[in-house]
């Protein structure tokens, strides 16, 4: 076997004794080890090169990432398991043909979209949805993920909450801890735009708390600026320390009407091009046509659509028609490059 992949395979495996035994600095300090000692192995992502020892290498890695990923969450690093992730995910998606699906996979990619809900980025949680397939979407992982999204978005905050009763994984623990604090939060918020004060027992059941005193404890952490007194609490102090956005309404009002006087001077020059290039193209023509029955009605008829033309759309749609008429009549072949070229005139 290859020294280096040994020297790999002996640090990962005291990582792992390390992360059964919940040392988690250990495991932090030997997990940027084996990170920097991955760097040597050209059959990784990026370069994906077909080494002798591609297989076992590629496998190596995975693992390790995926053991990261695992060790952020037990740690409540969520920086840390965006990196992970995103450093394994290639494993999944890139090297997937080249190696043995992982047990591993779906529940890590349950946790990433549970970490996007708790994280309130509803749109990535979407997107990495749409990456995956349709055998994916069909995990009890997965489906655990988009479920609580669901309840999440129709506010059925009670159903999130008692979702942490059927959880797929143990890893999943954590971040339901962390997506009831989402949607506490998120209950508070419409609370105190909702109501100027609420007694304690409804605050309580509002934000679906079981005692007073886990409610005063959220109060005291999350929300200092509301006021406690005579067994109610009072959201009015937070309604005046918010800031108030005012809407530059004038502004507004002023570079609408500055649109519009510029939209009308646009209109205004394209009817006088038009008007100008149509008389300069009849007395071209003029002296050169063949008489057939029917021309000078199409001149006149043109040239008076052109007169009655009020909008930028229609002059060169008019200028366009009438060309053709005349080269149906004409035996003169009129040269609109110039206007063509402007954009003034569409090429057939």
């Amino acid at each position: 076997m290859d020294p280096k992949l040994t020297e790999v395979s002996q640090l990962f495996q005291r990582f792992k004794a390390a992360f059964v035994r919940n040392d988690f600095d250990t495991c932090t300090t030997l997990l940027s080890q084996l990170k920097v000692l991955l760097t040597q192995f050209r059959s990784l992502p990026p370069l994906f090169e077909d080494t002798p020892n591609a297989i076992q290498e590629l496998s190596l890695a995975r693992d390790t990432y995926e053991h990261a990923v695992v060790l952020s969450v037990k740690t409540e690093d969520q920086d840390a398991f965006e990196r992970d992730f995103f450093q394994l995910k290639p494993y999944y998606t890139d090297a997937g043909n080249r190696l043995p699906p992982s047990p591993q996979e779906h529940p890590i990619l349950g946790l990433n979209l549970l970490r996007l809900l708790v994280q309130n980025r509803i749109a990535e949680f979407h997107t990495e949805l749409e990456l995956l397939s349709p055998t994916a979407l069909e995990n009890p992982c997965i489906k655990h993920a988009v479920e609580l999204e669901q309840s999440f978005m129709e506010g059925a905050y009670n159903r999130v909450l008692s979702a942490r009763q059927t959880v797929p994984h143990e890893t999943y623990f954590c971040f339901m801890d962390l997506l009831a604090k989402t949607v506490r939060d998120e209950i508070a918020g419409c609370g105190e735009k909702a109501y100027d004060y609420l007694s304690i027992n409804d605050a309580r059941q509002m934000l679906l708390y079981t005692s007073e005193q886990e409610l005063l404890e959220y109060i005291k952490e999350e929300h200092s600026e509301w006021e406690i007194k005579n067994g109610s609490v009072f959201f009015q102090k937070a309604k005046e320390s918010a800031p108030c956005k005012e809407i530059p309404s004038l502004q507004l009002i002023n570079q609408t009407l500055s649109y519009a006087r510029e939209l009308e001077r646009i209109v205004r020059y394209l009817i006088v091009i038009v008007r100008k290039d149509l008389n300069q193209w009849i007395q071209q023509i003029g002296t050169h046509m063949i008489i057939q029955e029917g021309v000078r009605e199409e001149i006149l008829y043109y040239n008076v659509q052109v007169e009655k033309s009020t909008s930028s759309s229609q002059c060169p749609t008019f200028a366009y028609r009438w060309h053709e008429h005349i080269q149906q009549y004409s035996s003169v072949e009129v040269d609109m490059s110039d206007e063509i070229a402007i954009g003034l005139i569409p090429y057939a």
